[in-house]
């Protein structure tokens, strides 16, 4: 009795194992993507604990287009690639990471205040992309099956995304920590009168009678959520809270007190000209212009 089988059959587990690992690495791709999008609208980049801020630069923006230029090689190959097709997926796992992080840059520089374009960034980029997508590129050339490596770095990639997620929520880059020397600019003005600077003070969180705060945490204590215009004014000498501002020599101001034109005041902040809810929580960013105001 004939027991052989359609051939053809063999090859449906198979191609439905390839179709998989590629709608895993397409997935992998777009949420990279999306990554590197969302990265890049923070006003740094992800600190690694332990290193400087500019080896944290390199690591993240070579780390970054390295990945993406894997994946982008991986779905351009796609399922039974065929060895021809090498260079081409080469071709443009390199022009699409290069062309994201062109467009990164650019945007940064249009929209950030906080970051701007940078050619050492461009330099990164392009280094990432080379080590991403030659890595692969060496690795299916030495017979590694382009599914296989479509699962594992379709995997690798999820892994990492879900890291770095994490380490958003747990360390916000918009707050000033340990190693961080930032500055922003401030003012005081009480019924439409501007104060003249507050003396020097010490902390983390201090002036130098510049009429700038500098912002360097030395302590857990005044890093982070704690780092905020709170805890200037109280370095300084003084007090602000949501409906008080008490000024280094004595002078108290308080929601509803009258200024001179028999109008009651209320204290407020502005931001980079924009007013926030609560004045005394505010966490100063680098190169910030801040104006607490009475009235």
């Amino acid at each position: 009795m004939n027991t052989s089988t359609d051939p053809g059959q063999d090859n449906i587990p198979r191609l439905v194992l390839a179709l998989k690992s590629r709608a895993l690495i397409l997935a992998a791709t777009c949420g990279w993507v999306g990554l590197a999008l969302f990265l890049a609208t923070l006003p740094r980049v992800l600190r690694v604990p332990w290193l400087p801020a500019r080896t944290s630069s390199v690591a993240g923006h070579v780390g970054t287009h390295a990945v993406l230029a894997a994946l982008v090689y991986l779905a351009v190959r796609g399922p039974g690639g065929r060895p021809g097709g090498r260079q081409a997926a080469l071709g443009a796992a390199f022009t699409v990471s290069l062309t994201l992080g062109l467009a990164l840059e650019v945007a940064q520089l249009a929209l950030l205040t906080e970051r701007g374009f940078e050619l050492a960034d461009i330099v990164d980029n392009l280094t990432g992309a080379a080590l991403g997508g030659l890595t692969v590129f060496a690795l299916e050339t030495r017979g590694i099956p382009a599914r296989r490596l479509q699962a594992g770095i379709g995997a690798i990639s999820v892994v990492l995304i879900s890291l770095a997620s994490v380490a958003v929520v747990v360390w916000d880059p918009r707050l000033p920590y340990r190693g961080d020397h930032w500055h922003a600019l401030y003012s005081i003005r009480i019924c439409g009168d501007l104060l003249p600077a507050m003396a020097g003070t010490q902390g983390g969180v201090h002036t130098h009678g510049d009429g700038a705060i500098h912002i360097h945490p030395v302590q857990a204590a005044e890093s982070g959520r704690n780092a905020d215009l709170g805890l200037f004014f109280r370095t300084s000498g003084g007090e602000l809270t949501n409906e008080l501002l008490r000024l280094p020599g004595g002078r108290t101001v308080t929601n509803g007190d009258l200024c001179a034109d028999g109008r009651p005041g209320k204290l407020s902040a502005l931001v980079n000209g924009r007013q926030v809810s609560r004045p005394d929580r505010y966490v100063p960013r680098d190169r910030d212009t801040i104006e607490v105001r009475f009235g």
